[in-house]
Order: C-alpha cells, then sequence, then structure tokens
C-alpha cells in the first residue's frame, strides 16, 4: 500500500486551555486529568450545540442540504441509538443529544476567516463547509485539499475538568464531493456522509476502535462484502456502510453519554494487562465477541484498549467491555493494534508506542474457562489477568496509581510521536476507495490532537 503524508505542527491550537488529555479505542477521546478521575469527558447537559458554517458544502450541495447531512448524521449518533437487550428488546441506552444553534451565525467560513473556529477554544464547536478547500489548504499545506475529506477534534474542558462547553470543530471539504476523487453523484455522497459520521463521533468524543480487525484487513479496494461489520470509528473508511453504527459504536457513545437502561439492562468485562515482570502492559487492544455464531460474532463485538483510562505511562493497565448482553457466551481475546496505524490514525494511550511484535491470544476466567456469560444486567466480570512477553514502552515509567475501578489517577502529558496525514492504496476509474482516518497534529499536550479522513490513495 502506497503512502504518501503530509503532517502539520499543531502548536498554536494545543498550547491552549486544554485541560483534559486521554483517549480510549472504542471509547472516549479526552478524559478529566484536572481531577484524577479518569472519568470520560462529555457535552455540556450531555448536549453538542453546534454552530454551523453559512456557506455552501460544494457547487453541487447547497448550505441547507450541508447542514441537513450533518444533522442527520448527528441523529444516528444520538435519537437513533438502540441495543438489543437480554429480552431481546431494542432500548434507547444513550441520552446523548445534538442541536444546531440556529442564532449563531458566523458568515460563510474560508481559507480567510476560520482561525478563531479552528485555532481557539473560546468558539461554539463549528461545522465548516469548506467549499474551496481553502481552509484545508491553510492548515495542511498547498495541495492538501486535494484529498482530504475532513478534520476534526473536540473541544475543551471547562474548569471542572468534567464537562466540555466549548471550542472544537469538524471540517469537510466540498472539493471532494466534485473532483471525482469519491466517484460522482450519489457514490461520491456516500462515502463522503460516512466521513461526516466518523468525524462527528470524534466531536462528540469518541476514538478509534479495532473491532473486526481480521475482517476488515480482507477488505479490499470495491471489495468488501462484509463492510456492514466495520464499525464506523474504525481507522480507515473501507465501505460505505460505516455511515451506519455498529454495535461496538453505539456502545461507546452509550457509555460516554449512558442512559441508566445501559448499567441495568447490560455487563461488563474487565480485566488487567501486564508484562512478562508484572508491570501493566498499556495499548493493548481487548475484544469481547459472541461466540453463539460467525455472524453474531462479528456484529456482537466490544473492543478497548488496556490503560486507556489515563494519560500515557500514568496509571493501570486495565480495560472495561461495556453493553454486552446477558445471557450471551462471549469470547475475551487480546491483540496488538495494527502496526499501519501508527504515526497516522494511531490509538491511544501510546500511539506509535503501543505494544508489538507479540501474538494474540484468548483471556481466560480466573477458574481457566476460555468463555464467558453473565447471567444478569448490572453484572461484572472480572477476567484472569494477562501477562505478554512482548517490550513495554511504559516499563519504569507507569506510575500504577489506578485503583482498578476507573476512578485512578490521571495527569497532563508532554508532546509525542508526531501524526502525520496518511493515503493508502490506489483508485482507479469506477473503483471503490479506502480513506485513512488520521491524526494530523503534533500533539503539545498528550492526546490533544486533530483527526482527519485522510487523502485519497496514492495523490499527491
Amino acid at each position: 500500500m502506497h503512502r504518501v503524508g503530509y503532517a502539520i505542527s499543531c502548536a498554536a491550537v494545543l498550547l491552549l486551555t486544554l485541560v483534559s488529555a486521554p483517549v480510549f479505542a472504542g471509547g472516549p477521546f479526552l478524559v478529566d486529568s484536572l481531577n484524577n478521575s479518569g472519568v470520560a469527558l462529555r457535552w455540556q447537559n450531555d448536549t453538542l450545540t453546534w454552530c454551523a458554517d453559512e456557506g455552501p458544502l460544494s457547487s453541487g450541495v447547497d448550505n441547507a442540504a450541508a447542514i441537513q447531512m450533518v444533522t442527520e448524521a448527528f441523529n444516528d449518533w444520538t435519537t437513533k441509538v438502540t441495543i438489543t437487550n437480554g429480552q431481546n428488546q431494542a432500548v434507547v441506552t444513550t441520552v446523548a443529544k445534538a442541536a444546531q444553534d440556529t442564532t449563531c451565525k458566523p458568515g460563510d467560513i474560508d481559507g480567510s476567516n476560520h482561525e478563531p473556529y479552528t485555532t481557539g477554544f473560546d468558539k461554539p464547536p463549528t461545522i465548516i463547509f469548506d467549499a474551496d478547500g481553502s481552509v484545508i489548504e491553510d492548515l495542511m499545506g498547498d495541495g492538501a485539499s486535494d484529498g482530504i475529506v475532513g478534520l476534526s477534534y473536540p473541544g475543551a474542558a471547562d474548569s471542572s475538568g468534567l464537562i466540555m462547553t466549548k471550542g472544537g470543530f469538524a471540517a469537510f471539504n466540498g472539493k471532494m464531493l466534485t473532483n471525482g476523487k469519491l466517484g460522482s453523484g450519489t457514490t461520491a455522497q456516500e462515502y463522503f456522509k460516512a466521513s461526516i459520521h466518523h468525524e462527528l463521533g470524534h466531536l462528540l468524543n469518541l476514538d478509534h476502535s479495532q473491532v473486526n480487525y481480521d475482517l476488515a484487513k480482507n477488505c479490499t479496494l470495491g471489495n468488501c462484502a462484509n463492510g456492514n461489520y466495520i464499525p464506523t470509528m474504525y481507522p480507515e473508511l473501507l465501505d460505505m456502510q460505516q455511515a451506519t453504527l455498529t454495535r461496538d459504536d453505539k456502545a461507546t457513545i452509550s457509555w460516554i453519554y449512558p442512559a441508566s437502561v445501559l448499567k441495568d439492562d447490560f455487563c461488563t468485562i474487565t480485566g488487567e494487562i501486564f508484562d512478562k515482570n508484572g508491570s501493566p502492559l498499556t495499548g493493548v487492544n481487548v475484544i469481547a465477541s459472541s461466540t453463539t455464531s460467525d455472524t453474531q460474532a462479528m456484529v456482537d463485538a466490544r473492543a478497548m484498549v488496556s490503560g486507556v483510562l489515563y494519560p500515557e505511562c500514568s496509571g493501570d493497565s486495565r480495560y472495561y467491555l461495556y453493553g454486552l448482553k446477558p445471557g450471551v457466551t462471549y469470547k475475551v481475546t487480546y491483540e496488538p493494534i495494527g502496526s499501519e496505524f501508527a504515526n497516522a490514525s494511531d490509538f491511544e494511550p501510546l500511539g506509535s508506542n503501543s505494544p508489538k511484535g507479540f501474538q494474540g491470544g484468548v483471556v481466560e476466567t480466573p477458574s481457566g474457562d476460555t468463555t464467558v456469560k453473565c447471567e444478569n444486567g448490572g453484572d461484572t466480570i472480572e477476567m484472569a489477568s494477562v501477562a505478554i512477553d512482548t517490550a513495554n514502552y511504559c516499563a519504569g515509567k507507569n506510575s500504577g496509581t489506578g485503583t482498578g475501578s476507573g476512578q485512578g489517577t490521571t495527569q497532563t502529558g508532554t508532546s509525542k510521536s508526531k501524526c502525520s496525514l496518511v493515503a493508502g492504496g490506489g483508485a482507479g476509474a469506477g473503483a471503490l476507495l479506502e480513506l485513512l482516518f488520521v491524526c494530523v497534529a503534533s500533539a503539545v499536550l498528550s492526546r490533544s490532537r486533530i483527526r482527519t479522513s485522510s487523502k485519497i490513495p496514492g495523490r499527491k
């Protein structure tokens, strides 16, 4: 897979008053680091009140149509989220809401006037329709608008450190609807909608997910027969159907903005990952998947990365798999984060420093069983700890201050490895595309970074 990279230093953006840092794969982008609580940030009153650019998205999509696309995507993340419980009832599991502030009048945001919305945290979260690509060009460099679909980052916490109240943006490049690189007509719009869903997920405070990784790796350009099983928040856009949330996406938004039914009707699996010396091993992907059938293994799956409750190496190495269905037997496995995501669409808390070079395996129960089932909603099942013989970036750095209950110590970090805008693969005429959702910032505060759906494969 050929890759072309762009990089941007985001010091001007990220040196501002952002007081939150950690993120989860299959979990939140930002958590509280001011109060050391291990709590995921959420928008005030569980509502993301967004401001819309008043210009068109592209020459063929006017402002009203663009706002409708964004509104529909937000609805998919909020009011339409249901998960089937143990009684086979589809229940609403999140209280997340998103609403446009129609009194907000920023005018037509373009390359000449975007900075108050893209480099500061004193404006409301803003949706930018970059019709001519000039915002992308100004942020990412000459020629970048020929391939970048969108950029996003979430907002900033208030003085409590627990609630996001302002800041953040998602910018969508309308040139990608007209330059033919996403196809044409309905095809281009369907890919664009999947990108909108992904970037708004970040704005709501979701990070990437690696659910169904083996399945995704087997997808080829224009041939992803099982694309409906790939999460919206997977780091690559492989199929138009990623505009439809998977169970993992729904469980994540529900965990960050939970309705009471999430705790009452569903179960949690938790455990810890260590290295061979018994030190916490952060950055390992852990997945619970149904054993009912091969199809259900893809449908009913939930992932989280070990240690993601804390910035980088500052806490324990626990994982929490929420939203699991009572009465269903699950197999819990672990795996490394895909190496192709390093320095591009990487996963927190360690990014490119996530442990590599080990084989995945099965997480057993304390009694040695290779599958597990909870009987009642609200149950939490503790799995046996796993020891993995691999290099541990955090060895000697991890303070191990976590409590094991998700209420441990967090801290802000310093800059980490640079994130670049990356493209992979090629797309010929009539072919479907593979786009990467990638981080493009050199983070100044640990885990504070822009996320983007990237360049068209192989294009400069």
